[in-house]
């Protein structure tokens, strides 16, 4: 797989209950790094409302270009998992 510079682009991650749904659960804070790399990032408060996600939950990764195109890059299943090992 060949290496993609995103610079220029702009990124958004939204999380929806289903594809075709009107309604937004959750947009994912995304941007494009100095060196033209994807960067999503999300708080831990964030993180935490996602444990109560259905495993029918989707996402998908939408760069626009600077030209205007508009491509989906990723997407599927919205399943996080809750962290199990801990410090006793």
């Amino acid at each position: 797989m060949a290496y993609v510079d995103y610079t220029g682009c702009t990124v958004r991650c939204q999380v929806r209950p289903y594809a075709s749904s009107e309604t937004v659960l959750d947009t994912i804070p995304a941007s494009v790094d100095g060196d033209g790399h994807i960067v999503l990032s999300a708080s831990a408060e964030q993180a935490q409302d996602w444990a109560g996600y259905a495993a029918s939950t989707v996402y998908d990764v939408e760069v626009t270009w600077p030209s205007g195109r508009v491509e989906t890059i990723l997407a599927g299943r919205f399943a996080p998992k809750t962290d199990v090992s801990r410090s006793a």
